[in-house]
């Protein structure tokens, strides 16, 4: 006999399995919701610190006394031709404060990236799991300092990269068939190399054989051979930058290099605590954590519910493979850098080449963290990182519009100097 279709929808809706896997696509979705207005909250104070840092000043420089020609000239040479565009545009539409809208752009960036890595993590039962806390991590990591001070180039190709998964699940075929043309817009090397274990984890499926999926995966690897091709020739730096950072040829220089840019995320994690602390004063700032940690084993079971990830033998497998994983992307990201000699540290300057390799370890640290037995256990600890996360990101924002409110005036007039008299 039939089954009437309302009798056979209620079925379903009380279905046990069919909740719980809609309850497992949404786990942890409140910690998106809370970090993406957490890393908004404490980074809106350094959208309006009017300094320039570091090699800002370069462009900036160029722009006042060369125009936008000479702008593309000095981006061609250092290889940062792809970044010309956005950059002119940041210096000629906000000429007096083009810093402020370079910081305007690179946070609108690193949140829309969030709900992009979300969307793309949720999407393979592998990384689903954990997809929730690795991106709050990710709005609110202490790795990548430099997108509150500098222009946030890594946050701008990282979203053509991100874009390049998303599409490649579209539903139109047009938009699938664009996907591997976006990572041509992801100049970032170090990036395209580093993220790509993640897409073969998201492609591979036990319901199709692997050459299947090595098809499917062959236009993006060949997108990323020709990146890497033409940034080592046609869009290599040149000129003035020619030769800089070439292949070291001491295997120790480059060992010892591997080795600090690893050693520097346990650096960056102390880092975090310390200027977390000193926001508000060590007190105050714990009290606000254990606040913080009070709220999340609240909320434990309902929007800030994280399941255990070695519940069975197959989620144990799923576990090992996404440490595997985190411990690759954490590695390949620091590989180029070492073949320099170079390597990434805390500090905001030198944070820039952390950003690939951080991926993975946010993964280990979410992966790590949902392995821990007991429900409110496990809030407790996402909760006790995400507020010292969040107090470190208030605290490096809080510094600089203080620190840029000073600076305001001089720079106003070294501007009218530079102009006056171009002559370094």
């Amino acid at each position: 006999m039939a089954i009437p279709v309302g009798l056979e929808d209620a079925r379903m809706n009380v279905d046990p399995s069919a909740a719980a896997l809609r309850r497992e696509e949404r786990a942890g979705i409140g910690y998106v919701y809370l970090a993406l207005a957490l890393a908004f909250v404490t980074a809106a104070p350094a959208l309006f610190a009017r300094e320039v840092f570091g090699d800002d000043w370069t462009v900036y420089y160029i722009y006042w006394t060369q125009g936008a020609a000479g702008v593309a000239r000095v981006l061609w040479e250092s290889a940062h031709a792809g970044f010309a565009i956005p950059m002119t545009l940041f210096v000629a539409l906000s000429n007096d404060t083009p810093d402020v809208s370079a910081r305007i752009a690179g946070l609108a960036c690193h949140l829309v990236n969030g709900v992009l890595l979300h969307s793309v993590l949720a999407r393979s039962s592998y990384t689903r799991r954990i997809a929730g806390l690795v991106t709050a991590l990710f709005l609110l990591s202490p790795f990548y300092a430099i997108r509150l001070t500098l222009n946030a180039v890594y946050d701008f190709f990282l979203l053509f990269y991100l874009l390049s998964y998303e599409l490649s699940y579209s539903k139109l075929r047009a938009l699938r068939w664009s996907a591997p043309v976006c990572l041509l817009f992801a100049l970032s090397l170090e990036t395209l190399i580093a993220l790509e274990p993640l897409r073969v984890v998201l492609a591979w499926s036990g319901r199709e054989r692997w050459r299947q999926t090595l098809a499917r995966l062959a236009p993006f690897w060949l997108a990323v051979a020709a990146m890497i091709v033409l940034r080592l020739t046609i869009l290599g730096k040149s000129g003035h930058y020619a030769g800089q950072y070439s292949f070291a040829n001491d295997f120790s220089i480059i060992a010892n290099a591997l080795y600090a840019h690893l050693m520097a995320f346990p650096r960056g994690l102390g880092y975090a605590c310390s200027r977390g602390f000193a926001l508000l004063g060590l007190p105050v700032s714990a009290v606000a954590t254990l606040a913080a940690i009070a709220v999340f084993v609240r909320f434990s079971s309902t929007a800030l519910w994280m399941p255990w990830v070695l519940n069975g033998r197959s989620n144990r497998n799923a576990t090992l493979l996404l440490l595997m994983l985190g411990a690759a992307i954490a590695l390949v990201g620091a590989v180029p850098y070492a073949l320099a000699g170079l390597y990434g540290d805390v500090t905001r300057g030198e944070s820039r080449l952390l950003f690939p390799s951080q991926f993975g370890v946010l993964m280990l640290l979410a992966t790590v963290i949902q392995a821990i037995p007991g429900l409110r256990v496990r809030a407790a600890a996402a909760g006790a990182l995400i507020a010292i996360f969040a107090l470190s990101t208030a605290h490096d924002s809080k510094w600089l519009l203080y620190d840029g409110l000073l600076s305001s005036d001089m720079l106003r007039q070294v501007r009218a100097a530079l102009l006056a008299d171009p002559e370094p």
